[in-house]
């Protein structure tokens, strides 16, 4: 699954593409297996060595503390567009990276059961880990190579990037032009009876199945004035059926399974390999495809999908 905030990257050609530079050459033998140098001499972690590099992380990696690293493998960054030679332009690079490491040595049997039990990350911001016999996840997120032992801690290879929250579910879509129209359609039904606006702006966690601009127009809803023109308690209706109780990540979900929203209704959810699906009982069996999924907030989880669903 992918990460739901997109990255802009601009391009700029930096000279720590892989490499060992000289201050890793130079470390002393006692440091030579501590995690950043681990990091350093695995050939599937080199887009992660370049970051820790360029975020300031390496060095703090070589200290004389204990860590846990979650490291996306080189085919998780690339798959975003990421590579060692950008890696240096995203912003806010520290932050992203600092949100892959815990202060201390987790290894993977002493990753909580949960599910999404709250642990806080090197830089003040939370994750949510799961661990039982469907896998390790971390934000949903696979951990597809766990306990590369480090002298200073422990590495477990991850298949995508994690994203910290920007914001919450509310500020969140809005900072995503891609979901205008479900912010105009949560303004609209806050006015009736459905004080949706409210609940995403509050602090209790929800997941929610965020319908794309064009999702909203092959529904109907050609532009924000026929937003503006439906009844506020119809859209509220509409809303309340794509939110659920609680964070739920994407390792949350089995096939089959019906949650129950916010508005009481069930939909249906469908797990097949990497395909995940939901299918409202109004759509007459068409499917919605999540086209994103495990969109950090600091009140939940964000799922973008290309169909509204119609209780």
């Amino acid at each position: 699954m992918g990460i739901l905030l997109p990255i802009t990257i601009v391009s700029l050609v930096v000279t720590t593409s892989g490499c060992k530079d000289s201050s890793s050459n130079n470390q002393p033998s006692t440091q030579a297996s501590n995690v950043g140098n681990v990091v350093d001499q695995n050939a599937d972690l080199s887009v992660m060595d370049a970051a820790l590099k360029s975020a300031g992380v390496y060095n703090t990696l070589n200290s004389s503390g204990q860590y846990t690293l979650f490291a996306p493998t080189d085919s998780a960054f690339k798959a975003m567009g990421i590579t060692a030679s950008n890696v240096s332009t995203i912003p806010n690079l520290a932050n992203i990276i600092k949100y892959h490491v815990l202060g201390m040595n987790v290894p993977a049997s002493q990753i909580a059961a949960g599910p999404d039990a709250m642990m806080t990350t090197l830089g003040g911001d939370s994750i949510f880990v799961t661990r039982g016999t469907t896998g390790t996840f971390i934000n949903g997120v696979r951990v597809t190579q766990p306990d590369i032992a480090a002298a200073n801690g422990v590495i477990h290879k991850i298949n995508h990037v994690l994203m910290p929250a920007t914001g919450n579910l509310s500020t969140t879509l809005q900072a995503d032009t891609t979901y205008s129209l479900l912010s105009a359609a949560i303004t609209r039904a806050s006015t009736g009876n459905s004080n949706i606006s409210a609940l995403l702006n509050g602090k209790s966690p929800y997941s929610i199945f965020a319908p794309t601009n064009a999702a909203f127009r092959s529904a109907g809803y050609a532009n924000a004035a026929a937003i503006n023109a439906a009844d506020p308690n119809t859209l509220g209706k509409i809303l309340n059926y794509h939110l659920l109780n609680g964070r739920m990540f994407t390792s949350d979900f089995t096939n089959g399974q019906k949650p129950t929203t916010l508005g009481g209704g069930t939909f249906s959810v469908g797990l097949n390999n990497n395909n995940f699906q939901v299918t409202g009982n109004g759509n007459g069996g068409t499917a919605s495809n999540v086209t994103t999924s495990n969109g950090m907030a600091t009140n939940g989880v964000m799922y973008g999908i290309d169909r509204v669903m119609t209780p």
